[in-house]
C-alpha cells in the first residue's frame, strides 16, 4: 500500500507565504518556549561538532550554534525563512549550509556525517503518517555517528485537556479516527491565514515507541510546563501534564 504524501498541501502553502517568513521572528518574540529549549541546547550539545537542524526555519538555533563553534547545516521547506536566517547570519560576519528541501528528504546527506541533530518546535509534528514520521526517524539515525545525539520538541496531545474544547477533540481523536483519514492525534485547522494546517500531536508512549521502532536510545525526557517557559516541577503524571516534551536520543551502534 502506498503512504499517504508526508507534507500537506497546507504546509507547502504555509512555506511558500512570504510574511509568514518576514514576520516569524516577531511573531513568536514572546514565547518562552524558544528561550527555553536554547537553554536546553546550550547544556545538551556538548562539545561542538557538525550538526543539522532539521527544520531551521527562520535560524534561531543556526546562529547561536555557529556562534559557539559548531559547524551547522539547516535545511528548511520554505526558501522564505531561510532568506531571513542567511541574513542573520551575514550581519555577523557567520557562515552555515542552509539548504531548501523537505526534512522527509534527507538522501543529500552521508551516512554518519553528523554529531548532533535537532528538529524543534513539533517540526517532526507537521509529517503527516505515522509510517512516514518512522520513515523520517530512520534517516536522522542514518544520518548521525556513533554515539551521536537527536534532540526534539514534540506537542503532548493530552495537554488538552486543559484547553477549551481540548476533552471534545481528544475524545473524538481516540472514537472518530477509523471513520476518517485522521490518526489519532493529528489536528487540522486554520493557522495564521493558512487553512486546513495539518500537525500532530504525540503520547509520551508513541514518542518512546518511534524510537525504540528505529533503535534510537532515549535518554532523557524534559516534560513542558504549562508556559513552556521551563520543566515542570514535578514529573508525577507527566505524560498527561506536560504542554509538550524535549526529548534526547542517542544512536549507540551502526
Amino acid at each position: 500500500m502506498n503512504r499517504m504524501n508526508p507534507i500537506t498541501r497546507s504546509t507547502w502553502q504555509y512555506t511558500r507565504t512570504s510574511h509568514i517568513a518576514t514576520g516569524y521572528d516577531d511573531y513568536f518574540a514572546d514565547l518562552p518556549l524558544f528561550r527555553f529549549d536554547t537553554e536546553v541546547l546550550d547544556d545538551v550539545l556538548t562539545p561542538p561538532g557538525r550538526v543539522i537542524d532539521l527544520g531551521c526555519g527562520t535560524g534561531r538555533h543556526v546562529v547561536p550554534l555557529v556562534r559557539r563553534g559548531f559547524e551547522v547545516v539547516g535545511i528548511d521547506l520554505s526558501p522564505f525563512m531561510l532568506d531571513v536566517a542567511r541574513e542573520k547570519l551575514d550581519r555577523e560576519g557567520l557562515e552555515a549550509h542552509l539548504v531548501t528541501g523537505s526534512i522527509t528528504d534527507l538522501s543529500r546527506f552521508d551516512d554518519g556525517a553528523f554529531r548532533y541533530a535537532l528538529c524543534m518546535f513539533s517540526t517532526m509534528g507537521l509529517i503527516r503518517g505515522a509510517d512516514n514520521r518512522e520513515a523520517f526517524l530512520h534517516e536522522v539515525r542514518r544520518l548521525l555517528e556513533v554515539g551521536g545525539l537527536f534532540v526534539f520538541h514534540v506537542h503532548n496531545r493530552f495537554h488538552k485537556l486543559y484547553e477549551r474544547g481540548g476533552r471534545r477533540w481528544l475524545l473524538g481523536t481516540y472514537l472518530l479516527h477509523p471513520f476518517h483519514k485522521l490518526e489519532i492525534g493529528d489536528i487540522v485547522g486554520e493557522y495564521r491565514g493558512i487553512p486546513e494546517m495539518y500537525l500532530h500531536t504525540f503520547s509520551l508512549g508513541e514518542v518512546k515507541r518511534l524510537l525504540r521502532a528505529v533503535r534510537l536510545e532515549l535518554e532523557g525526557v524534559l516534560p513542558l510546563n504549562r508556559k513552556r517557559s521551563g520543566a515542570l516541577r514535578s514529573h508525577c503524571l507527566m505524560s498527561w501534564r506536560a504542554n509538550g516534551f524535549i526529548a534526547v536520543a542517542r544512536k549507540l551502534s551502526d
